[in-house]
């Protein structure tokens, strides 16, 4: 008795194939073109120069100032692919000894709470790079997802919003005369009860302006102005001050009229991009098995 026998599928025949070495160069260099997040450095735009950016942060009452989120990057992430990302610190209870920079990646996207100590004790965690965050780690956070944090924010008990955002990261043009923004928050009383932010020109004149909170002042030079987006004219008063090295003097006010000199800082939509990639990754490795 004859056995009809079947050509074997093509297809599993093959087994299953990884990438082609075109495909995994094609997205590790579209990767390394959007950026990682803990990169140190970026490649800046020709005719524009990155000026430090500081905030310092003084909490006159008890309880443990926290900025939210630290790292932007991580809000489109599909945590199907990416499970070890799902308790991910993107967080960062502040250390009050230290000037805070703004997050990368984030700028004004990250705000500012006050949390119940009683309620929230900070504990320690793993060494962390300054750049990134603070060794503190508050245990009742890192228990909820990524995905379900800023809603926690937003609803919990003993968790105050201050209502302050952090500043934009400092890339300007090579003509500002900008070289430094220092701000300083006080928090008394489950509020900012103190804003005030110094700009640092080329010829060490320096100028401290107040403002209240939600209306970050542009400075009075109009070749600095709109070194980030959504600053406000006219937001100090009378109450700002300027000093100045021996020989030199402050500049006079600004019109309304913008330079328009600033570069925006990077836009926090890489995460996404990121993971775009890795799912066109995984999709075309199972359409080739």
């Amino acid at each position: 008795m004859s056995t009809l026998s079947l050509p074997a599928d093509p297809v599993e025949s093959r087994g299953p194939r990884r990438l082609s070495r075109r495909t995994w160069l094609f997205l590790s260099v579209a990767a390394l073109c959007l950026g990682a997040p803990d990169a140190e450095a970026d490649v800046l735009i020709a005719g524009t120069k990155r000026i430090p950016i500081t905030v310092s942060f003084t909490l006159e009452d008890k309880g443990n100032l926290v900025a939210f989120p630290c790292e932007c990057m991580t809000k489109d992430l599909d945590l199907n692919l990416n499970p070890h990302m799902k308790f991910y610190p993107n967080y960062d209870v502040l250390d009050l000894a230290k000037p805070r920079s703004p997050y990368k990646f984030c700028g004004p996207q990250t705000a500012l709470y006050v949390f119940d100590e009683a309620t929230f004790p900070k504990v320690k965690g793993p060494e962390e790079a300054d750049f990134r965050r603070s060794e503190w780690r508050i245990e009742a956070l890192d228990k909820i997802p990524i995905n379900e944090r800023a809603a926690f924010f937003t609803s919990s008990a003993g968790v105050r919003a201050l209502g302050y955002t952090m500043p934009g990261e400092g890339t300007v043009s090579d003509r500002s005369p900008l070289v430094e923004v220092r701000e300083r928050i006080t928090v008394a009383q489950g509020k900012v009860s103190k804003a005030e932010i110094t700009y640092m020109y080329t010829d060490a004149v320096t100028e401290t302006l107040p403002y209240p909170v939600g209306r970050r002042p542009q400075p009075s030079r109009k070749e600095a102005r709109d070194w980030m987006d959504g600053l406000s004219d006219g937001a100090s008063g009378p109450s700002g001050t300027s000093s100045a090295a021996p020989g030199a003097s402050a500049a006079p006010g600004a019109s309304k009229s913008s330079c328009g000199c600033a570069v925006p800082s990077s836009e926090p939509g890489t995460g996404f991009f990121l993971t775009f990639l890795l799912g066109l990754g995984v999709a075309i490795a199972r359409r080739r098995r």
